[in-house]
């Protein structure tokens, strides 16, 4: 047996009535279910059968047969009985007169809150009891005056006029009560000491942009430009100027991965002969974090030629595989003292100042013996072979050295 609901969804699926949505639904139910398909096909049959049947059409008089019918049976239009009947209106001062008592009882509210929580102000309140006498029962006889009480009661005999907000006196500190106590009251006919220079106070506008200086930064110095753009006969230049215009630069170069930038930054630098010594704590740190790379002795035109190799190494990678380049931006700016203090907890030492020199004379050589004797004796020992081995024809005395970078 099928719902009320089915029957209902059919029927509009043979009118034509539905949703997309709706007539798969009705297609999936005629294919599971025997019973609707035959209530489907009874409503097609139907369907198409009311559609064969020939119109009729009214007769010319039917408007007059309507009209008589209701003239015969006394028909009159029905009153219109509303659902909804309205209740009692309500004035309109009543909604004004609530909403100014709302408004009343905010303000009063929060009037009565910021006044309870203002904090009094001591220095106001001395000022305005200054010129009371001795006598006051608020004042202890044998009480010591804080020490701006004397200057308002000696002021209180000449007229009162307004004083400025920057002029009244502040309000005692502790460190003040404590020295008042130590030391004897002054009496108010001794001449007052002579006010030392006052305070810095923004209030008052006596502090000055020099009281702050605010480091200027020049901006010509610093260049921005992609590392892939080095491959432009332009971009390569102005890096060229750039390195050659200072001994000391602090270069940023940001990558994606830090893991995989070092390893193409290791791989180039190794090949021009700059060794780096990496942490062994930051080989397997996957955490994303900020590498140092300090390096010495370090020509501008191997880092600008270890730049642009870089650079292409990474269009490359780019170009084969999307996110496979790991570099963006290269920022140049000279080396400051600020960068300079930062190195030196993260390197150990302070790379401004280096040990002295290691003489090149041997050791245990007597600056006060002739030097012919020395001489004379160091020509002895090389005859006897007690001397320092000579090197092979055509190599060096000492081997290169060779270029280390620190990378913490």
């Amino acid at each position: 047996m099928l719902s009320e609901r089915v029957c209902r969804l059919l029927t509009a699926y043979v009118d034509g009535e539905l949703s997309p949505a709706e007539e798969q639904a009705v297609q999936r139910l005629l294919q599971e279910s025997a019973e609707a398909r035959t209530l489907y096909e009874q409503l097609r049959r139907d369907a198409d059968l009311l559609r064969r049947l020939p119109p009729r059409r009214p007769p010319r008089d039917f408007p007059q047969q309507v009209l008589r019918t209701i003239t015969d049976r006394k028909l009159h239009p029905a009153k219109h009985s509303g659902l909804w009947r309205s209740g009692p209106t309500i004035p309109a001062w009543v909604g004004l007169g609530t909403a100014a008592a709302v408004l009343l009882v905010v303000g009063l509210s929060s009037y009565f809150y910021f006044a309870s929580s203002r904090p009094e102000d001591k220095s106001l309140s001395a000022v305005g009891l200054g010129h009371k006498t001795a006598s006051s029962p608020e004042a202890p006889p044998n009480s010591t005056p804080p020490p701006f009480r004397t200057a308002t009661a000696a002021a209180s005999s000449q007229p009162s006029v307004p004083t400025p907000l920057e002029k009244l006196p502040r309000a005692a500190t502790a460190k003040e009560v404590h020295t008042s106590k130590a030391t004897p009251p002054t009496s108010p006919s001794a001449p007052s000491a002579k006010p030392g220079p006052p305070e810095p106070s923004i209030l008052t506008g006596e502090i000055g942009p020099e009281d702050f200086p605010i480091p200027k930064v020049e901006t010509g110095t610093i260049l921005s430009l992609p590392l892939r753009d080095l491959d432009q006969e332009k971009t390569r230049q102005r890096l060229q100027d750039k390195l050659d215009s200072n001994s000391a630069f602090r270069l940023e170069l940001f990558c994606l991965d830090h893991v995989h930038a070092l390893e193409h930054l290791q791989r180039v630098l190794g090949s021009r002969g700059l060794h780096l010594l990496v942490d062994p704590s930051l080989k397997n740190q996957r955490v994303k974090t900020n590498l140092l790379v300090y390096a010495e002795n370090v020509k501008p035109q191997a880092w600008a030629s270890a730049l642009e190799q870089l650079g292409s190494d990474d269009r490359k990678a780019e170009a084969r595989k999307r996110s496979e380049g790991q570099f963006g931006k290269l920022v140049i700016l000279p080396m400051t003292e600020a960068d300079q203090k930062k190195l030196v907890p993260v390197l150990g030492f302070d790379p401004t100042h280096f040990p002295p020199p290691r003489p090149n004379t041997p050791l245990g050589v007597d600056i006060h013996q002739p030097l012919a004797q020395e001489t004379a004796g160091q020509i002895t020992k090389s005859l006897a072979g007690q001397g320092t081995s000579r090197s092979a024809p055509g190599k060096p005395t000492h081997p290169s050295p060779e270029h280390l970078a620190l990378v913490l």
